[in-house]
């Protein structure tokens, strides 16, 4: 099975990251506020206000994920080695629900049908991402804590958080990168500890490679909505001006980099665009617009 790795997500208290609404694409799905993106046996499957969307690079066959009564609002979600979906966000109907936040919910069937796993009605992770090579191992931040799991979701520990709002997480296997209010951050040490990491300006959306080399980061618009790329780790960063849309105007751009191929990579506006990259970032084409 091929799987990527990175996930982004975004934290609540942030009007300007509903911005973006979608309209219906060519293939007919209405995809709005996309919060996060991955890309798993062949296909990319993007996280939205109205569920999860799923399609091929080519750009056809783009359909609904879900069954018909598994539609919610997803804002976290990540994928993790053993090809596990985790989501959180809101549902469809919270009267039925139980309230207005999803907790933890993960699909075996690459999302078609869920299962509760924790925090129902007591939490909506918007930062969420799963450690590569390490099954059910997943990274969350909440309400100023960051939270880790090792049995996927079902229980969680509280680590040391980044100094500041935390709105996205990615990880390798050494190393978990937080983009905050304050720029991105590292930890190495499974986020116990956090180390600021080139980035100033508020950083709303990263991915990270298999292997570590390959970054993508995003900039609240407020800050300017510069899309960075890095080859070489982190360690240096380049602004990325490929497409249109890797000028963030509204909702943070999305990445997700291929776990089988450091230099292929996709990328999301907040209305549903997909775009397509095979050189880690030097060059774009539109997969669905």
């Amino acid at each position: 099975m091929m799987r990527t790795r990175t996930i982004t997500a975004f934290a609540m208290a942030l009007p300007l990251l509903l911005a973006g609404c979608g309209s219906p694409s060519q293939d007919g799905l209405e995809v709005a506020h996309v919060h996060g993106i991955e890309y798993v046996d062949g296909k990319v499957h993007l996280a939205s206000h109205h569920g999860l969307a799923v399609g091929t690079p080519s750009g056809k066959s783009w359909d609904w994920a879900y069954s018909s009564d598994e539609r919610f609002d997803l804002m976290g979600f990540t994928v993790d080695s053993a090809g596990i979906f985790y989501a959180s966000g809101h549902p469809s109907d919270p009267r039925a629900y139980g309230g207005t936040m999803l907790g933890l919910r993960k699909s075996m069937d690459q999302g078609v049908t869920w299962e509760q796993m924790s925090y129902k009605g007591r939490a909506d992770f918007h930062s969420l991402t799963a450690v590569p090579d390490a099954p059910g191992h997943l990274i969350a931040w909440w309400q100023g804590s960051i939270l880790n799991s090792t049995d996927g979701g079902r229980t969680w520990s509280n680590q040391t958080s980044p100094p500041a709002t935390t709105y996205a997480l990615a990880a390798t296997a050494e190393t978990v990168w937080a983009g905050t209010m304050y720029g991105l951050y590292r930890s190495e040490n499974g986020g116990r500890n956090w180390t600021a990491a080139g980035l100033t300006a508020a950083v709303a959306s990263v991915a990270v490679s298999l292997d570590g080399t390959t970054m993508f980061a995003s900039e609240l618009a407020r800050e300017g909505g510069v899309t960075w790329v890095s080859r070489d780790g982190g360690t240096s960063w380049d602004e990325m001006r490929g497409h249109a849309i890797l000028r963030n105007t509204g909702a943070p751009i999305v990445f997700v980099i291929d776990r089988a191929n450091a230099q292929h990579a996709f990328a999301s506006d907040g209305g549903g665009t997909v775009i397509e990259t095979k050189d880690a970032g030097a060059t774009w084409k539109t997969v669905r617009a």
